[in-house]
């Protein structure tokens, strides 16, 4: 059986976080329709802060706690750091898909680096989705001019 192999090319755009980290942004129509309604003030993103204030707080009430009254344990402190890298989790696989933040996470294993800088995160890949949509418009254009064009000279003959 012979293989016959197609170019094709994924739809999006790399987000450069730092020096080998990046994430990869798909720029379907479909990916793009689902990322515009996170701004909805129904959206998944809302319930994912919401839940992520109701888990956070209670635990951090416990660190502060401890920490007035000399007790603070490791067991604590780590109780944390798994709620937040949950947390995270849960919002990069939101934005960018499953298996994300485990990739990112395992470059820069650090939770409170990831959690800081999510919103200048999801900013530049609205910025890159931006830049995205007038390339993909310029293309449909072009494809449109050279369909038009190949039709005419059909005509003409």
């Amino acid at each position: 059986m012979q293989e016959v192999q197609a170019k094709i090319q994924l739809n999006g755009f790399t987000v450069r976080i730092t020096e080998g980290v990046t994430i990869f942004f798909e720029s379907s129509q479909e990916n793009v329709t689902r990322l515009m309604s996170i701004n909805e003030s129904d959206s998944g993103l809302n319930t994912l802060k919401k839940r992520a204030e109701q888990t956070l707080k209670p635990i951090d009430a416990k660190i502060q706690k401890a920490a007035k009254e000399n007790s603070l344990q490791p067991e604590m402190i780590k109780e944390s750091v798994a709620a937040q890298v949950n947390i995270a989790r849960e919002l990069y696989e939101y934005i960018y898909g499953a298996g994300i933040f485990e990739d990112l996470y395992s470059k820069i294993h650090d939770v409170t680096f990831w959690l800081e800088n999510a919103e200048e995160i999801f900013q530049a890949t609205l910025r890159g989705l931006d830049a995205d949509a007038k390339v993909r418009q310029r293309r449909m254009l072009n494809a449109q001019k050279k369909y038009i064009n190949k039709k005419n000279k059909k005509r003409k003959r």
